[in-house]
């Protein structure tokens, strides 16, 4: 790895169009409110907050993915989590619901959450995930990940 920092950003595009069919899906729930149809509102409030997410996500630095030397920083809608390399185990793609994301395990060594990691471990069988694929497969994403990490272990 470098000796300066990668940053991998989420996708604009992407949030652009969850924000677009999140507006269409605003519009639909508004019309059916408007017609008596007391779900309609609550739809329309649920894919309201997804809509602001997007938005939120078309902010510049509001969410990214830093990799360097040391280890790894998350930031999604302006919240920050940094990692060490020796605080996880390798990357893989694995399922979070239905949902294919790269997720990773926690070391031994790594002191926080340890309930909360065995709850996440046996409901999603992983300790913690990455919440964007940052433009790459998910593949891609999972390779360059224990690629910096097994760099930075070595030296």
């Amino acid at each position: 790895m470098p000796q300066t920092s990668t940053i991998l950003r989420t996708s604009k595009l992407k949030s652009l169009v969850l924000l677009l069919v999140c507006g269409g899906f605003v519009a639909i729930g508004i019309w059916q409110g408007v017609e008596g149809e007391k779900f309609g509102w609550y739809g329309a409030a649920f894919f309201g907050i997804c809509g602001l997410v997007a938005v939120i996500n078309l902010f510049p630095n509001s969410s990214y993915l830093v990799l360097d030397r040391d280890g790894f920083t998350i930031r999604s809608l302006y919240r920050e989590g940094s990692y060490k390399w020796t605080d996880v185990q390798p990357f893989r793609v694995g399922l979070v619901g239905s949902h294919r994301m790269v997720v990773f395990d926690f070391s031994e060594e790594y002191p926080a959450g340890r309930g909360v990691r065995k709850v996440a471990s046996a409901m999603l069988d992983a300790e913690g995930a990455l919440p964007d694929n940052y433009g790459l497969s998910l593949e891609k994403l999972a390779e360059t990940m224990n690629a910096a990490r097994e760099e930075a272990l070595r030296s």
